[in-house]
């Protein structure tokens, strides 16, 4: 309901008018509610796609590290081979030198022989320049070996130092990811507050009473075993205390589990029809006050099928509603539910004679179980096998058949299927009943003919 000006005009219509204006208006209400919910599948699927963005971006980063650490694994082998051929060659030139240094002790004789031949003392001269070149050639190497090494030092201190800093920015940009994607679930669910209640039992953990160390006192033992004691039962008095039932006591809540016409008349070829207005309430009319109409709350407590066939909105139907006002119980048809909200002084008499004749009160605990009942019948999708339930049930209640001539076949099949069995009396009846499929045929084409011939004299 809208302001004063609002309701003002919708008191100035009449009962049809005003019951389509409202009717229009809940339906525009459960598109939004539709649109709404789809949006928010939208979201929550757009979030697991970035999920699995993420996920397979990690994978690929995984991928990388493991490739760069194979590298850096195969860089180090190869600083070690130089490493250890440097240490290699050091020791074979450490070997080589005293071997080549070693002084020759010559004596008086040699010196006198080496001075008196020329041949001797050429040989020395080739001696030591052979080993001056031997000692070059070293210097050279273990200085090549130096430069290699510290270049492949500074080769693997650069890729570390490169792969810790890639390590934080991507670190950085991970969780500037997820604040966003926390803003943005936030602002796209209503409320963005946490509406479930915690147990006790989850926010006082039955750990505190346990010992730290063997090495306590008895009486400490004792002390901490009693306050562990307490605080359970403390816990479980206020498990009870949440667990017990919170019944309705307003108007607004009772509406809640209200169903009027229009649903009903959604719901009416539904396979769950009985599960989902079962314990819901129907403000029903049971005749009139004068000129004024008489309604009343009542609670559905079964589905029936009537004597009578009769038109519900489009459809047409023989079930009926057990209902129950108070411990009085009656069987009413869908056709006598109003589409408008229960009033006060409805409210108010169904309240008191519940209290008259101890009848217990809805808990709020129903209201959420029906109203996810009604959301799933709105939401439901029909399957094969109910849309041909629904068209057995049409053609069962429906008044004439839209083709004469297949009605007749199908009877006449019957018929004769009838005779063969020796169902003679079953024969009866569908004869008569061909019989008057005719002559309501023949009258149909009377009033086609002479409908056609007004029209050709117009």
């Amino acid at each position: 309901m809208g302001d004063e000006e609002d309701r003002k005009r919708l008191n100035g219509l009449s009962e049809k008018e005003r019951e389509t204006e409202i009717f229009k208006r809940i339906e525009q209400r459960d598109l939004l509610k539709t649109r709404w919910e789809i949006e928010r599948k939208l979201k929550i699927a757009r979030r697991g796609e970035r999920a699995i963005k993420t996920s397979q971006k990690k994978t690929k980063k995984t991928k990388v590290a493991k490739k760069q650490k194979a590298t850096e694994v195969i860089m180090e082998q190869k600083v070690t081979l130089v490493v250890e051929k440097g240490q290699e060659e050091e020791n074979i030139g450490t070997n080589i030198e005293p071997e080549i240094q070693k002084p020759p002790n010559f004596t008086e004789e040699a010196v006198l022989e080496r001075h008196s031949s020329t041949d001797d003392q050429s040989a020395v001269e080739n001696l030591d320049h052979k080993e001056r070149s031997k000692e070059r050639k070293k210097n050279v190497e273990m200085n090549r070996t130096d430069d290699k090494r510290s270049t492949a030092m500074a080769m693997l201190k650069a890729k570390r130092e490169g792969k810790a800093k890639r390590e934080e920015e991507e670190a950085k940009r991970q969780a500037e990811r997820d604040r966003e994607e926390e803003k943005e679930e936030l602002e796209g669910v209503a409320g963005g507050k946490s509406s479930v209640k915690l147990k006790a039992s989850e926010i006082y953990s039955d750990d505190s009473g346990s010992s730290d160390t063997d090495d306590e006192k008895p009486s400490e033992k004792r002390s901490r075993s009693a306050s562990s004691s307490k605080s359970s039962s403390e816990s479980e008095d206020e498990e009870d205390t949440i667990r017990s039932p919170i019944y309705i006591n307003t108007r607004e809540e009772l509406n809640k589990l209200r169903l009027s016409r229009f649903k009903m008349e959604r719901f009416i070829n539904l396979p769950m029809f009985e599960r989902t207005v079962m314990n819901c309430f129907v403000r029903i009319s049971i005749g009139n006050n004068g000129q004024k109409p008489v309604y009343r709350v009542a609670e559905i407590v079964g589905v029936v099928e009537t004597a009578k066939i009769y038109s519900l909105g489009k459809t047409r139907t023989n079930r009926g509603l057990k209902l129950k006002h108070g411990n009085q119980e009656r069987v009413f048809r869908l056709e006598f539910i109003s589409n408008q909200e229960f009033t006060e002084t409805e409210y108010a008499k169904w309240r008191d004679i519940c209290a008259q004749q101890n009848v217990p009160m809805p808990t709020v605990d129903t209201i959420e179980r029906k109203q996810l009942d009604i959301k799933e019948a709105l939401n439901y999708e029909f399957k094969d096998e109910d849309v041909e339930k629904i068209i057995e049930e049409k053609n069962r209640f429906r008044n004439r058949p839209t083709n004469y001539a297949m009605r007749k076949t199908c009877l006449m099949k019957e018929r004769d299927a009838a005779m063969l069995r020796g169902d003679y009396d079953v024969a009866q009846d569908l004869g008569q009943q061909i019989d008057e499929l005719e002559s309501r045929a023949s009258e149909l084409d009377k009033k086609t003919v002479k409908q056609h011939k007004l029209n050709i004299l117009h």
